[in-house]
C-alpha cells in the first residue's frame, strides 16, 4: 500500500511540473517592433528609416520615403496578415512602401511589399526582407547600384521608350529614348541607337539606399518584381511609364 501511495505522489509531482513548467513555443519569442524615423531630405523628399525594436535590440531594416504606423484595423487595407505583430509605411508621390513583422514557427519574419499609381497589376508585391531567431538577425542586403545598370524598355504602339542605365564612378546615368510605335527585338537596339538622339540624359540622385531617385528629366523609383527589375519613372512633362529591365548591360554610354 505504502509503494502504490508513494507512486502516486511522484506522478503528481511530474504532472505538476509539467504543467508549471515554461511554454517554449512560439509564444517564448520576444516582442517586436517597428520604429519609423522620418526626417526631410534634399529637394523635400522624406526620408525614414525603419527600425526593429527586440528587446534592448534595435536594427536598421530599410530606407523609404514616407513612414508611419499602420493602426491593426487598417490591415486588410494593406494586404497585412490579421496576425502580423506591427507594421509601418506610407505613400508619397504617387508610391507607396510597406513593412510588417509576423511570427512563422519558431523565427519572426519580416516582409516589405510597395504599390503604386502606375502598376499594372494588382497588390502590395511583399517579399521576406530577414527574420529573426534564437536570438539572431538575419537580413537581405541591400541592392548594388551595379544591379541597377541595364536596358529598360516600355514598347507600346501608341508609343515606346528606351532607358539606358549607367554608372560613371558610383554615380548612376540615364539616357532616356522616345519613338513611335513598338520596339524592334533587344537584338536591334543598339542599331536603332545610333541614329537618335536621347530625349534626356542626366543623373540619376538615389534616395539614401532606397530605390528611389530624384533627376533633371523626373522622379521615379527601381523596385523589383517577379520579372527582375522594372522602374517607374514620372517625367517632368506629366508622363508616367513604367518600364521592365530587358538586359542586364547598356547598349549606351550614358552622358557625363
Amino acid at each position: 500500500m505504502r509503494h502504490i501511495q508513494l507512486l502516486s505522489l511522484l506522478t503528481l509531482l511530474v504532472l505538476n511540473f509539467y504543467a508549471c513548467a515554461p511554454d517554449t513555443g512560439p509564444d517564448e519569442m520576444p516582442d517586436a517592433r517597428l520604429l519609423c524615423e522620418t526626417r526631410e531630405g534634399e529637394m523635400g523628399i522624406p526620408e525614414s528609416e525603419v527600425y526593429t525594436i527586440i528587446d534592448d535590440q534595435k536594427i536598421k531594416i530599410a530606407n523609404i520615403s514616407a513612414c508611419d504606423s499602420i493602426p491593426r484595423e487598417q490591415y486588410v487595407d494593406y494586404d497585412i496578415p490579421d496576425s502580423a505583430l506591427a507594421a509601418v509605411g506610407g505613400w508619397y508621390a504617387g508610391a507607396g512602401d510597406y513593412l510588417y513583422i509576423v511570427r512563422e514557427a519558431d523565427q519572426l519574419a519580416y516582409y516589405q511589399g510597395w504599390q503604386d499609381e502606375m502598376q499594372e497589376d494588382e497588390g502590395f508585391h511583399y517579399t521576406r526582407i530577414g527574420t529573426y531567431q534564437s536570438g539572431g538577425f538575419e537580413l537581405q542586403l541591400p541592392p548594388k547600384r551595379e544591379e541597377l545598370v541595364g536596358t529598360y524598355t516600355a514598347s507600346k504602339e501608341t508609343g515606346s521608350h528606351i532607358l539606358f542605365i549607367g554608372m560613371h564612378g558610383d554615380t548612376l546615368i540615364g539616357e532616356h529614348f522616345e519613338m513611335d510605335g513598338i520596339l524592334p527585338p533587344l537584338n536591334q537596339l543598339n542599331v536603332l541607337m545610333t541614329g537618335m538622339a536621347p530625349r534626356d540624359s542626366v543623373t540619376l540622385n538615389l534616395v539614401d539606399q532606397s530605390f528611389r531617385f530624384s533627376s533633371k528629366m523626373g522622379d521615379g523609383m527601381f523596385k523589383r518584381s517577379n520579372g527582375g527589375i522594372e522602374v517607374s519613372l514620372n517625367l517632368k512633362d506629366g508622363q508616367q511609364i513604367n518600364l521592365q529591365k530587358a538586359l542586364s548591360k547598356d547598349y549606351s554610354l550614358p552622358a557625363e
